[in-house]
């Protein structure tokens, strides 16, 4: 497996479980609706929408930095989580 198909794997599972909050891992200790998601990217970073999110979660598409910053952010947690290079979920 090449880098970019272990990182939109790996990515993708990992923003799967920090939306449906499975296992309580959420920081935010809740789980989120892609729409809200989808409102919170689109606010600072148009066009996003619930089909995209879908698309990243399935690795059918990859955010680029910019997007892969604002998602961290909103789950409050670390790059290297969502890019499952660290099992540490917080910043």
């Amino acid at each position: 497996m090449n880098a970019k198909e272990h990182f939109k794997i790996n990515f993708g599972k990992r923003l799967s479980s920090l939306i449906d909050n499975k296992n309580g891992i959420s920081p935010l200790k809740k789980p989120v609706t892609r729409i809200e998601l989808a409102k919170h990217i689109d606010s600072i970073d148009p066009p996003c929408s619930r089909q995209i999110l879908y698309r990243y979660e399935t690795g059918a598409a990859t955010p680029d930095l910019h997007r892969l910053k604002i998602i961290a952010e909103f789950f409050q947690v670390s790059y290297d989580y969502l890019l499952g290079e660290s099992e540490a979920i917080q910043r």
